[in-house]
């Protein structure tokens, strides 16, 4: 018989992939690459820059109360700016477009 993981390890490997920011990160991740292709990396790299100081600050405001509520402030934070940053980009691929006559 093969190897098994620990049932934990299971657990935490499905919920990685598709767990409470799974979907801001694959949003954020498509429109920085839609970005890249539209050549227009100085919009990735502040997007970028604004979610990494966004994160920063949360867990600096949220340190002194410990690991455990670092945790989900972290995960709250990346919630609520990965598709916050993304929505530019995909309005821009995805919105409406003008109509040819």
């Amino acid at each position: 018989m093969g190897y098994r993981a620990p049932t934990g390890f299971r657990r935490a490997e499905r919920v990685a992939g598709t767990g409470r920011t799974g979907t801001g990160r694959r949003l954020w991740a498509a429109a920085a690459g839609w970005l890249r292709a539209e050549n227009r990396p100085d919009i990735e790299l502040w997007c970028n820059l604004g979610l990494t100081l966004g994160l920063i600050a949360s867990t600096v405001i949220l340190a002194p109360c410990g690991l455990t509520a670092i945790a989900p402030g972290y995960l709250a934070t990346a919630r609520i700016l990965m598709p916050v940053a993304a929505r530019p980009a995909l309005v821009a691929a995805f919105g409406r477009q003008p109509e040819l006559v």
